[in-house]
Formats: structure tokens, sequence, C-alpha cells
């Protein structure tokens, strides 16, 4: 299907199977997937959906795995960047190895909320600032707007009190 250059891990996978669902950034439209394993820095899962080498994906995982390997994390939300893109023997099923963007443990489904204003915002429309930082467009066009110093420090006022 499609292939991305050789990238060699820093990290080991360890086996976690689980659903989840997933979005491309420019829709709304939500896929399901099985998550196999997982690292610090990515994840492997299989679909029917093919996603392009380097574009972002948005991943949440619908049930907490029980027991987790290796000291790994399992957050709510991830953004991530797909690696690659293989047909998994002779099936339909795709199997698509990501490098994690961002994570989060403070979204629960595929809505967000902005930490300015609190609307909700279509997935199509989030701005992401760090892991758990999410801006709708008008928000995040008005801290754009703000010179270097300024907006540093609305950044680091609105990360101060997202909890």
């Amino acid at each position: 299907m499609y292939r991305a250059h050789n990238i060699p891990r820093n990290h080991s996978r360890f086996p976690i199977e689980t659903p989840i669902i997933f979005a491309k950034p420019t829709t709304d439209n939500l896929f399901s997937a099985h998550m196999r394993n997982i690292s610090e820095e990515g994840m492997y899962f299989e679909t029917q959906y093919p996603i392009a080498p380097w574009s972002d994906v948005y991943i949440w995982i619908e049930k907490q795995p029980i027991e987790t390997h290796g000291g790994i994390r399992i957050y709510n939300f991830y953004r991530s960047k797909v690696i690659w893109c293989l047909q998994v023997g002779g099936s339909e099923i795709l199997g698509i190895g990501v490098k994690h963007l961002n994570r989060s443990l403070f979204t629960s489904g595929p809505e967000f909320v902005c930490s300015i204003c609190e609307d909700k915002i279509p997935l199509s429309q989030v701005h992401f600032y760090k892991d758990f930082i999410y801006f709708c467009a008008d928000c995040y066009q008005q801290i754009e707007n703000c010179s270097g110093k300024n907006r540093d420090e609305v950044l680091r006022f609105i990360e101060g009190n997202v909890f």
C-alpha cells in the first residue's frame, strides 16, 4: 500500500490489544481500528481505512487496557504522525505505524472544548498546544496576533489554569 522510509525505533513496543477510533484532521469522520502494540513513542494498529504516510491522525483509546507492559502509560488521546501503512497478508486489513506528536489524559472521546472560551470545537478545526490545551479557530487567532513576549505569557497563563 503506502510505505515511508525505514525509520529506526528508539523505544521497545509492547503488545496491548484494544479497540481504538481515529480520525484524519481534515474531517470529522471517525473510523474504527484495533491497536496491537504501543511504545512511549508510537503505536501499531490495524484497520480497513488507508492513511497516507506523513499525515496526521487523531487516536482515541475506546477502552483503557487493564494491564500495561514495560511501564507504558496509556493515554485517552493521541495526535500522531503516520509513518507507514501496509497491507496485512492478502487481506483487506491495513497495518498502520504511527509516531506520537501529542497525548492527553483529559479527552475521553472525539469531542474537544476550547481551553479559553469553552466552546465545543469540531474535530477538523482543533488547534493543539502542548499535550492538553485545545483552541478554537477564533481563540487561536487571537493568541497568534499577540506579540512574542505577550503570546508566551498568555500561553503560560492558560497552561497553568487548564486543570
